[in-house]
């Protein structure tokens, strides 16, 4: 099997990440390359970073069959309108690349499903489920036996606690910590700091230590 190719669809900011995410994995001797980007604002040819601006997402039918994809498209604040466009796009699961650091440790009997980003130094105890097109930002840790559904946020050094349900589209922001056996509804938000001691419900957001509703 020749070298993995891996186009972002995206741009600066998350695209920067999962680009030196790339970098780790070559360097730690997976056989990856990073083939350019996909991008909206930019113009075909031109050098995003260090990499080729190959076309806008809309184009992806357009490159090798061989070529996959992972997104990296702003997310805060606009995660239900995130998960539509993506979706949008119709690219099938088989097509979607699953990018794990060098340096994350994943649990046994742990399942990371395609399109999902798992970065720098991040914990994900055993038995954890994670959907399609999920991001964990660094230094998270995913309890024991958390369930995460598909295009969910995981912030920076978030803690969520074991048996914790994350529904599609959640956000929980930097250094939030989720209770043990929560179900955070479909494109809730918690908010950065936030210490969540309750079920957040559908499309609700939560704020401070201890977490209380504000939307």
């Amino acid at each position: 099997m020749g070298k993995k190719r891996i186009v972002i669809i995206g741009g600066a900011g998350n695209g920067a990440v999962l680009a030196q995410i790339i970098l780790d994995m070559q360097r730690a001797g997976d056989d990856i390359e990073l083939a350019g980007f996909l991008n909206d604002h930019h113009s075909t040819d031109e050098l995003l970073f260090h990499w080729t601006v190959l076309g806008k997402p809309s184009q992806w039918r357009d490159l090798d069959q061989d070529v996959l994809f992972v997104f990296a498209l702003l997310s805060v604040g606009k995660m239900r309108e995130r998960a539509d466009l993506l979706k949008s796009l119709g690219i099938p699961s088989k097509r979607m690349a699953t990018l794990i650091h060098p340096s994350a440790m994943i649990g046994f009997d742990s399942q990371i499903g395609a399109g999902s980003v798992i970065c720098s130094n991040v914990s994900i105890q055993p038995q954890v489920k994670i959907g399609s097109n999920v991001l964990v930002r660094a230094g998270a840790n995913v309890g024991h036996d958390v369930q995460i559904s598909d295009y969910v946020d995981i912030g920076p050094n978030v803690c969520l606690c074991g048996y914790a349900s994350v529904q599609e589209g959640v956000h929980v922001a930097a250094n939030a910590v989720v209770r043990d056996g929560l179900n955070l509804g479909a494109f809730s938000v918690i908010g950065a700091g936030s210490a969540l001691l309750k079920d957040a419900g559908e499309g609700t957001t939560w704020l401070g230590n201890p977490a209380r509703r504000v939307s």
